[in-house]
């Protein structure tokens, strides 16, 4: 039961790691990384604008991931010029 355990636990983290990398690569637009997913709410509670705290997070999550796609889908001033 234990292994079990470890397996759906093991699934659980890799679903919320896919889910977030998607997340990174469509909030990226080419003027920068927008704060939330666009929504009728977000838009009319002004959220789906693209904020510096924010945007400098995402693209610490975009390094950290070493996912080549969404360090890609980021616009080049958002990211380090150290990243090829």
């Amino acid at each position: 039961m234990q292994k079990n355990s470890s397996t759906d636990k093991n699934k659980i983290i890799q679903e919320c790691y896919d889910r977030s990398i998607n997340l990174l690569k469509n909030n990226s637009h080419a003027s920068g990384i927008i704060a939330c997913a666009r929504s009728e709410k977000a838009v009319g509670r002004h959220y789906a604008s693209i904020f510096g705290r924010d945007a400098a997070i995402c693209s610490l999550g975009m390094i950290a991931s070493g996912d080549v796609e969404a360090l890609h889908a980021a616009p080049p001033a958002e990211l380090s010029s150290s990243i090829s």
